[in-house]
């Protein structure tokens, strides 16, 4: 069997209620730690 990463695109506004802003931004990338750096992370808008 073929492994291939996916993700999950949320249809409604869904946050974390436990988790800040940043924590939320980055809960995706944890699995792909060469996708993103701590930062670009931090270089994106707030």
């Amino acid at each position: 069997m073929e492994k291939r990463p996916f993700n999950i695109v949320f249809q409604d506004y869904a946050l974390f209620p436990n988790l800040t802003a940043y924590q939320n931004l980055t809960y995706g990338l944890r699995n792909f730690k060469d996708k993103a750096t701590k930062e670009e992370v931090d270089e994106l808008p707030e």
